[in-house]
């Protein structure tokens, strides 16, 4: 599962996942507005991914841009020492061709909202972009997902989860390591 491969990368006490099965923006949202994330939690790095529930709900592009942006917002203003990173909603290939390109549906409106992330991300000194595509199109020139990272198309197996996790580990690593050569305050956490 996802949640074995996380606990298997990151260490006691460096890492918590809060997400929950089948989270949509506005419940996120609700959560972070009622007490979701207690005073004591100060992480120096907040990894944020959703909007792939709220797509297949069939809300619009535009509505789910603007439910992570909120997001990202609240949180932000809850922990304006650390870096928010949002991670870009996954591919979700064809189940059956495994292909990830303009013919599945919700490919472009998963590429227009990844799009944006990335840009509204580039003008915030305090928010970064993370695109996982790479890690689960095989590769570009066929954009085929392999059944081994994703095999119900929608959910990262664990080999999956633990090529992500291990990727998203280096890139927190990278964070921490910028952030304290920069003399911020990254709480106990030593990569």
């Amino acid at each position: 599962s996802v949640n074995h491969q996380f606990q298997s990368i990151f260490n006691d006490g460096e890492a918590v996942a809060l997400g929950i099965a089948g989270d949509r923006c506005p419940q996120l949202l609700y959560r972070l507005e009622n007490g979701e994330l207690p005073d004591s939690l100060r992480p120096p790095v907040i990894w944020l991914l959703i909007g792939t529930n709220d797509l297949w709900d069939h809300c619009s592009k535009e509505s789910i841009l603007m439910g992570i942006l909120n997001i990202a917002h609240v949180l932000q203003y809850k922990r304006p020492d650390a870096r928010v990173v949002l991670n870009g909603i996954l591919p979700k290939p064809h189940p059956s061709t495994r292909l990830w390109d303009e013919t599945i549906h919700g490919y472009q409106d998963i590429q227009w909202i990844n799009q944006y992330l990335a840009c509204y991300a580039q003008g915030m000194a305090s928010v970064g972009y993370f695109d996982p595509t790479p890690i689960f199109v095989d590769d570009k020139s066929t954009s085929l997902v392999p059944a081994d990272l994703m095999p119900d198309g929608v959910h990262p197996s664990g080999k999956g989860a633990r090529q992500w996790g291990e990727v998203i580990s280096q890139h927190v690593d990278e964070i921490i390591q910028e952030m304290q050569s920069k003399g911020q305050e990254t709480g106990s956490y030593d990569p």
